[in-house]
């Protein structure tokens, strides 16, 4: 009986597609979701510096428009590009987290704009 040579190229390469398959498949998803929500989680942190300081920085009632303005440029100085819409809520939620942290209800809403900064 000779020595028979088994060829084992066509295994290697059925696992390195598999391989390749399975890091398409879930790994790049996943990296890509994960680097999102951190990206998210700093931008919520930015915006929360933001509403934080133009609350210190604009007072009195009217001056919403004001201080939007201000935490639109703070974010555009940091590189960030969003949107209106996002900005409003995100706004919102960060005025709504700092009222209640502060124990505070007041209001420095502007009615023209609607935002409550």
């Amino acid at each position: 009986m000779p020595n028979a040579i088994v060829d084992l190229t066509p295994i290697a390469n059925a696992l390195i597609t598999l391989c390749a398959l399975i890091m398409t498949g879930f790994f790049i998803p996943w990296l890509r979701r994960h680097i999102d929500a951190q990206k998210m989680d700093e931008l919520q942190r930015y915006v929360t510096m933001g509403v934080s300081a133009a609350e210190q920085i604009y007072t009195g009632s009217g001056s919403g428009t004001q201080k939007y303005s201000y935490v639109e440029q703070f974010l555009k100085d940091k590189g960030y590009k969003i949107d209106s819409t996002q900005l409003r809520a995100m706004i919102e939620s960060a005025v709504y987290q700092l009222s209640g942290s502060l124990g505070t209800g007041t209001d420095s809403g502007d009615t023209e704009t609607g935002v409550t900064v």
